[in-house]
């Protein structure tokens, strides 16, 4: 490949460094913006723990009587059903009777037997 007297070209190789950047600056004031953010945290905290010393205490403290509502209940409870029963009661007396047998008519499931 070469010619007469010609050698090949010969590539010196450089080594490259990076250059050297200072980054302690950028280190520091990361470092001061860490500490600013955990002041306002901290300073947030304090303030939140103040409202909620201020906060309105409870002034009643029920305890709950569940026999007693049980008793109110079931009273609610039966007095709907008899309610009901007493309806019934006076619709289904009611006598409906025929004008030609004179007897009693025979009544399907209606609003006349309550049912």
């Amino acid at each position: 490949m070469g010619g007469k007297g010609s050698s090949p070209p010969q590539y010196v190789v450089q080594p490259t460094t990076a250059p050297q950047i200072d980054m302690s600056p950028m280190y520091l004031a990361m470092g001061e913006m860490q500490k600013q953010m955990m002041e306002a945290q901290v300073q947030n905290m304090h303030q939140i723990d103040n409202l909620m010393a201020s906060a309105p205490k409870p002034t009643v403290d029920k305890t709950v009587d569940w026999k007693m509502q049980s008793d109110e209940l079931k009273k609610k409870i039966l007095a709907y059903y008899d309610t009901n029963v007493a309806h019934r009661r006076g619709r289904e007396s009611t006598i409906i009777t025929s004008p030609l047998t004179g007897r009693d008519v025979a009544l399907t499931d209606s609003v006349l037997t309550g049912s």
